[in-house]
């Protein structure tokens, strides 16, 4: 589903949701808000090896448990404003074209990297925690 409108809080709760993970050894490369102006929603993506590692079905059902368990506010991020792809995917991928961070950093302020397109799909605006 995703959000219509981006604040400091979500970017917080996003940043609170990728330590989780780290702290449960769901290991992250990437993580960044999307937008689309299609949609007009911004969509949290987080790309694991775990997706290819696991399935994506187990993958998801790992996921879910660390994101249940760290009581993030609904309504400041919920499971369903974020998308879990593999480590590789094209998504992925592009982001990493336009910029990259070290494996274990995670930025305390967003670094956007503006319009994007992947596979036809148009992306207005990317925000990043992570990508290596």
């Amino acid at each position: 589903m995703g959000k219509t409108i981006m604040v400091e809080t979500d970017f917080r709760a996003g940043e609170r949701l990728i330590r989780a993970l780290d702290e449960h050894n769901f290991e992250v490369r990437a993580a960044f808000w999307v937008y689309s102006e299609s949609s007009r929603v911004w969509t949290l993506t987080i790309a694991s090896p775990e997706y290819r590692r696991l399935g994506d079905l187990d993958a998801f059902r790992r996921f879910r448990e660390i994101f249940d368990g760290i009581g993030i506010d609904p309504d400041e991020l919920n499971s369903s404003d974020t998308m879990l792809v593999d480590a590789n995917a094209p998504i992925v991928r592009e982001v990493r074209r336009h910029t990259h961070t070290e494996p274990d950093q995670i930025l305390s302020r967003p670094r956007g990297i503006g319009y994007f397109s992947v596979n036809m799909q148009e992306y207005d605006d990317a925000l990043v925690y992570r990508v290596s």
